[in-house]
C-alpha cells in the first residue's frame, strides 16, 4: 500500500499534511482504517509505505523537517491498524538518498527504509516531457558518459540550456563508480542506525535512450546496489520504463519481454518464455492468451472479453452493451441492445501480423433477435469478419471474409449460431483484427472470438 504524493505539479495533499492539523488527524484516521482492513489479508505480503516522494520543500519555502513528524504519526497510526505488517518509512526530496541521510529512524523497528535513484537525471529521463522542459528535448544520450561521449548528442542541440546540462553531464564522466559512490551513503546509513534499507525504485525512461546504454545503466545500479547489501524494486513493469511492451498495445495484449533488461537484472526468462517473437526475435512472455498466439508457438487464440475495447456504434445513443461472466450464460460474452438503424462494430481488439498465403479460420458464436415490440424477424444484421491493414497501418477492408449471422439458421444447445469464415492472406495486407460487426435494431449476443492458423 502506497498512497502517492499526487501529480507532480500538486502539492495540495502534502501542503494540508504539513501546515493544517485536522486534515494530518483525517489522514492518520485514514491511515489506521486502511491499514486494519488491509492486515487482514496478510502481515507477511502487505507492507504499508507512508509516502511515496514526499518533496513539497523542492516547491514550497518549507524546511524538510516538516516530513519526520508527519511521517512518525501516520507510521504510528499504521501501526494500531496493523500490528505486524512491516512499515515503509522514506525521506523528503522525492524520497531520494538526501531526504533518506536527514531522518532520523522510527522507534518502531519493523520498518523498512527507502529511496530512489535515478541518477544522472540527464540520461535517466531524456524524453520524459513531464520532467520540465530540457529533459524533453533530449534523445540518445549516451552512458557511460564522458566529454567525448556526449559530442554529438551536444553538437545536435539547438537550445542552450540543453547544450549547457549535456555537456556538464559529460564532464561529471558517470560510470560505475560515480553510481557506487552516490550510492554507498544510503547503506552507510543503514548500518549506522543497524536498519534496513531499500531502493524501492531506480530505472530509465526507454523511449530514446539507447537500449544497450540503458542496459548497462540498470546493470550498474542493480549489481552495485546487491554488492551494498540493499534490496531493489526497478520502476516499472509495463509502463515508460518498463521490463516489457505490448505486441497490440491498444488492448494491452501480447507482452513482450525487453531481453536486455531482463539481462541487467541478473534475472532469466525462464518458464515465462513462450517463444521469440516472430517480428523482433524478443522474448514473448506466456502471461497471457495472446501471448504465444502472437509469437507463432500457439495455432489459435480465443480473444478474451476483458481486451475488447468499446463498442463502437454510428447511433451511439441507441446501443446499449452489458457482459455476462456467469458460466450459466456461456458461451456468451456481450448482450448489445442496438436500437438505431445504422451500423455497429465490436473489435476484438488483437490486431495479428500477417504474411502472404498465410491461411487462417475465423470463428465465433452469435444470435440475432428483433427487439421486444419490432414486428416480423427483425431488420437487424450481424456478422464476423476481420479489418485488414497495409505496412502501414492504413485500413485496406473493414469486413473481409465477412460471415452473416441468419435468423433461421440452426443453433447450437445454447441457443446461439456458429459461424465460421477461412481464407488466406492475399497481398499487401500486413495484419487483420478480428471484429463483429451489424446494422439496424437488433437484440444481439456475441460469443467469444477464435483465430486459427491452419497448416500450410
Amino acid at each position: 500500500m502506497d498512497p502517492i504524493h499526487g501529480t507532480s505539479s500538486d502539492d495540495s495533499f502534502e501542503d494540508s499534511l504539513a501546515r493544517v492539523p485536522g486534515f494530518l488527524r483525517g489522514v492518520e484516521t485514514g491511515w489506521e482504517a486502511l491499514a486494519r482492513r488491509c492486515a487482514a489479508i496478510s502481515t507477511e505480503r502487505v507492507f504499508f509505505e507512508v509516502m511515496n516522494e514526499p518533496h513539497i520543500s523542492a516547491r514550497e519555502p518549507i524546511d524538510v523537517s516538516w516530513w519526520p513528524p508527519v511521517q512518525e504519526r501516520l507510521a504510528a497510526a499504521i501501526r494500531r491498524g496493523a500490528p505486524r505488517n512491516t512499515i515503509i518509512a522514506t525521506g523528503e526530496q522525492w524520497g531520494g538518498i538526501e531526504g533518506l541521510l536527514a531522518l532520523a529512524p522510527l522507534a518502531d523497528r519493523n520498518v523498512v527504509y527507502s529511496f530512489h535513484w535515478y541518477e544522472p537525471f540527464t540520461f535517466t529521463h531524456q524524453g520524459a516531457d513531464w520532467a520540465g522542459e530540457i529533459p524533453k528535448l533530449l534523445a540518445g544520450i549516451p552512458y557511460p558518459s564522458s566529454p567525448v561521449a556526449v559530442a554529438a548528442s551536444v553538437s545536435a542541440l539547438a537550445d542552450p540550456r540543453a547544450k549547457k546540462e549535456v555537456t556538464a553531464y559529460g564532464g561529471d564522466r558517470w560510470d560505475r563508480r560515480r553510481i557506487e559512490a552516490g550510492l554507498r551513503p544510503a547503506a552507510e546509513w543503514g548500518k549506522k542506525h543497524g536498519v534496513p534499507v531499500f531502493c524501492g525504485e531506480f530505472g530509465v525512461y526507454r523511449k530514446v535512450a539507447p537500449p544497450a546504454d540503458r542496459a548497462t545503466w540498470i546493470t550498474d545500479v542493480r549489481s552495485t546496489i546487491e554488492g551494498l547489501g540493499i534490496g531493489w524494486s526497478m520502476w516499472d513493469y509495463d509502463g515508460g520504463f518498463g521490463l516489457i511492451r505490448y505486441s497490440s498495445p491498444r488492448v494491452r495484449a501480447g507482452r513482450v519481454l525487453d531481453a536486455l533488461a531482463v539481462r541487467a537484472l541478473g534475472l532469466t526468462a525462464g518458464a515465462w518464455a513462450a517463444g521469440p517473437d516472430f517480428i523482433t526475435g524478443e522474448v514473448v512472455l506466456d502471461l497471457d492468451p495472446a501471448a504465444g498466439f502472437l509469437a507463432r508457438t500457439r495455432a489459435s487464440i480465443t480473444v478474451p472479453i476483458q481486451s475488447w475495447p468499446r463498442l463502437w456504434s454510428r447511433d451511439a445513443a441507441a446501443a446499449v452493451v452489458t457482459s455476462h461472466e456467469d458460466a450459466a450464460l456461456a458461451p456468451v460474452a456481450l448482450v448489445l441492445r442496438h436500437a438505431g438503424g445504422r451500423d455497429w462494430a465490436q473489435s476484438s481488439g488483437l490486431r495479428v501480423p500477417v504474411s502472404e498465403g498465410e491461411k487462417l479460420t475465423l470463428s465465433g458464436t452469435v444470435s440475432l433477435e428483433p427487439l421486444a415490440g419490432e414486428p416480423g424477424p427483425g431488420t437487424g444484421t450481424a456478422s464476423l469478419e476481420a479489418v485488414t491493414y497495409d505496412s502501414s497501418g492504413a485500413v485496406l477492408s473493414w469486413d473481409f471474409a465477412a460471415a452473416g449471422a441468419d435468423a433461421a439458421a440452426a443453433r447450437d444447445a445454447s441457443g446461439m449460431q456458429p459461424l465460421t469464415s477461412a481464407f488466406v492472406i492475399g497481398p499487401g495486407v500486413a495484419a487483420i483484427e478480428p471484429r463483429w460487426s451489424g446494422s439496424g435494431p437488433a437484440l444481439v449476443r456475441l460469443g467469444p472470438i477464435r483465430l486459427t492458423r491452419e497448416a500450410p
